[in-house]
C-alpha cells in the first residue's frame, strides 16, 4: 500500500497511497510529519476501529513516542499523502519539537469538534477547506483530494447515506463543481457560503455505529450523484 525511502532513520520519507497505513498502535516508528495529504488516527479496541482525530500537511503524528512509548493510534492515509520521520532530539530540542506539536494540536483538536458537529453540510465544508489546506480560500477554485465515502462518514460522524446526499446538494449547488482524477475542483466562495437551508435537518442523522471490526474489510469506492467518493 506504500513505498519508502530512506526508511532507515531521520529525515526518512514515506509515500502512502490511500488507505495505505503510515503505522500501527502498538509499534514505535517516531514522529511524523505530514507534508501533503490527510491522515486518520483511530483507536483501536476490541470493538474495532474508531476515529480519533485528522492530521493534514503540517502537522504531526506520532507525538506519543517522544516519551519512550508505542503509538497509541493506527494511522492510516485517506488521501494519497507524504510523511517525514523527524529527528526528535533530547533536552531543549526535544522539548522544542513537543512545544511545536502540542500547539498545533490545539487547532486540529477545535477542528475536530468543527468535524462531527453542525449539520453534516456545516461538517463537511470544513473536512473540504482542512483536506485542500493551504489552497483552501474564500475566491476562485481549487483542487482538493477526496477520500471514500466510508472515511468521509466516519470523520464527519454520519451515515454513509446522508453524505451522499450532502455531496449530491454540493454538486448540483456548485459547490463541487467538476471531477477530476485525483480528487474534485472546489468553488470556494460557494464552499465558504452560509449553506442552503434544506441542510437544517442533517444535524440529526448519525451512523449506527462508527467502529469497523478488526479485519473488517472497508466500504469499496463508490459514486454519488456524479461525483465518485475516494476517487482513484
Amino acid at each position: 500500500m506504500h513505498s519508502i525511502s530512506n526508511e532507515s532513520g531521520a529525515g526518512a520519507i514515506r509515500d502512502v497511497r490511500r488507505g495505505g497505513v503510515l503505522f500501527t498502535a502498538g509499534t514505535s516508528t517516531g514522529v511524523w510529519h505530514i507534508l501533503s495529504g490527510a491522515v486518520r488516527l483511530d483507536h483501536v479496541d476490541a470493538s474495532g476501529f474508531r476515529f480519533v482525530r485528522l492530521a493534514v500537511a503540517g502537522d504531526c503524528v506520532g507525538e506519543e513516542t517522544l516519551a519512550g512509548g508505542s503509538h497509541l493510534s493506527d494511522a492510516r492515509a485517506v488521501v494519497h499523502c507524504q510523511a517525514q520521520r523527524l529527528a526528535t532530539g533530547e533536552g531543549a530540542d526535544g522539548s522544542a519539537l513537543a512545544a511545536g506539536i502540542l500547539q498545533r494540536q490545539h487547532q486540529r483538536f477545535l477542528d475536530v469538534v468543527r468535524l462531527r458537529t453542525g449539520t453534516v453540510s456545516d461538517r463537511l465544508r470544513c473536512l473540504f477547506a482542512m483536506l485542500a489546506g493551504g489552497s483552501a480560500r474564500a475566491i476562485g477554485t481549487f483542487a482538493c483530494p477526496v477520500p471514500t465515502l466510508a472515511d468521509l462518514a466516519a470523520i464527519v460522524d454520519a451515515a454513509p447515506e446522508t453524505v451522499s446526499r450532502a455531496l449530491g446538494d454540493f454538486r448540483r449547488d456548485g459547490v463541487l463543481r467538476e471531477r477530476r482524477r485525483a480528487g474534485v475542483v472546489v468553488d470556494g466562495e460557494r464552499l465558504h457560503a452560509h449553506p442552503r437551508a434544506r441542510d437544517s435537518g442533517q444535524a440529526e442523522v448519525r451512523a449506527p455505529s462508527l467502529a469497523h471490526p478488526r479485519g473488517h474489510r472497508r466500504s469499496p469506492v463508490t459514486a454519488v450523484g456524479g461525483i465518485v467518493a475516494g476517487i482513484a
